[in-house]
């Protein structure tokens, strides 16, 4: 991010870029929650396994000797169960891992501020985005949308029949109102719709 905090302690510093990666980014506490809830369960359930196999009763599912054999000789197509739980296994450990690399980036950005950490959302963005896309076009506000990415603002133009779009001018225009607004630096791209509209 582009705040430097100029103005505060380094330890106010590192407190308040902790606090914006806290509120830009969604939390993971949940999937650790449940992973850890899932692990509590199977070591549960191996324990007692274990102790119903040490007592000579018959297992819940499957027995200790007859898992590890399935494991190590790889006779789990006898045992429906054992492999039941291996597909389960590797569609939980796919679904973990997909989880775990999707993105945990929520629809905000902080701002750059020298005293105070100040994060705004996306949408209010795209809408300050559009508004200048709109003023340096010389188009009615339903002819311009904006979509803020992480790093990119994708702005669509529909023109006016017979008015032509300086794209460069758009592009200056709505860096210069992220740069008054703190934004941290977003790349702004524009593409303009070849059918205009009539009448406008």
């Amino acid at each position: 991010m582009t705040e430097q905090f100029s103005g505060v302690a380094p330890a106010t510093q590192r407190l308040y870029r902790r606090q914006l990666r806290r509120i830009t980014h969604r939390s993971r506490s949940v999937l650790v929650g449940f992973v850890l809830v899932l692990l509590t369960l199977v070591v549960l359930w191996l324990g007692v396994e274990t102790v119903l196999w040490l007592l000579g009763a018959p297992a819940l599912l499957v027995a200790p000797g007859a898992l590890v054999a399935a494991v190590v000789d790889g006779t789990s197509s006898a045992d429906p169960v054992v492999t039941g739980g291996a597909v389960a296994a590797v569609v939980v450990g796919v679904v973990l891992v997909a989880l775990s690399l999707g993105g945990a980036r929520r629809a905000r950005h902080g701002l750059s501020a020298e005293r105070i950490a100040v994060v705004v959302d996306d949408r209010v963005l795209a809408s300050a985005a559009a508004r200048a896309a709109r003023v340096a076009s010389g188009v009615d506000s339903g002819q311009v949308t904006a979509t803020v990415g992480r790093r990119s603002v994708q702005l669509r133009i529909r023109p006016s029949s017979g008015f032509r779009i300086d794209e460069g001018a758009v592009v200056s225009a709505v860096e210069d109102e992220l740069t008054a607004t703190g934004t941290e630096r977003l790349r702004v791209s524009v593409h303009v719709d070849q059918n205009g509209k009539v009448g406008a």
